[in-house]
């Protein structure tokens, strides 16, 4: 599993500019995307900018 650093490393390198997680079990996209594993996908966790 990627650690933090790792994560910030790879949306460095490809010039992400919203919030990365690692979620290899998929606890996460169940919660947003339940039933459906298509990707990619964007998910708002909260209000932007």
């Amino acid at each position: 599993m990627p650690t933090a650093a790792d994560l910030m490393a790879w949306a460095t390198f490809y010039g992400l500019t919203f919030p990365v997680l690692s979620d290899p079990g998929g606890t996460e996209d169940k919660r947003y995307d339940p039933g459906d594993r298509s990707r990619p996908s964007y998910v708002l966790l909260g209000p932007g900018r």
